[in-house]
């Protein structure tokens, strides 16, 4: 049986790792995106 206590910290610990992959995922597509146009740019010239 879990206290309150428990059931908070693993409430915020799954809070900080979902925003932390939220972050992640959003920087690997500017990153993504910014290669992509960048490559498009260069084969159009």
């Amino acid at each position: 049986m879990l206290d309150s206590y428990s059931v908070n910290l693993l409430s915020y610990v799954s809070a900080t790792c979902s925003s932390l992959i939220n972050i992640l995922t959003g920087m690997f597509k500017s990153v993504w995106i910014f290669t992509r146009s960048a490559s498009n740019a260069e084969g159009s010239h």
